[in-house]
């Protein structure tokens, strides 16, 4: 998930990671990952969330992009859970 994280990023040396979360699911299974990189000035971004999405139980995960905060991730894919078929 690092890797392709820092594919997606304007600075990719100088990704810095944080939290990580993982909520699985009986359909799907989602993931957030915090990081923080220099943006197109130069400066950091500040903490942001890059999420993922896998097939359930496969570790096939799809990149779903950058955006918000590490919190607002983990709160959408804990949302997310009931309409994936629920706990697994």
């Amino acid at each position: 998930m690092k890797d392709i994280t820092k594919s997606h990023l304007t600075d990719p040396k100088s990704a810095e990671f944080g939290r990580f979360e993982r909520v699985d699911s009986k359909d799907r299974d989602w993931a957030c990952l915090e990081v923080n990189s220099r943006g197109t000035g130069g400066g950091y971004t500040g903490p942001q969330a890059s999420r993922f999405v896998s097939p359930a139980s496969l570790d096939k995960w799809d990149f779903q992009g950058i955006a918000g905060t590490f919190e607002e991730c983990v709160a959408m894919i804990h949302e997310m859970q009931p309409f994936e078929g629920g706990p697994r």
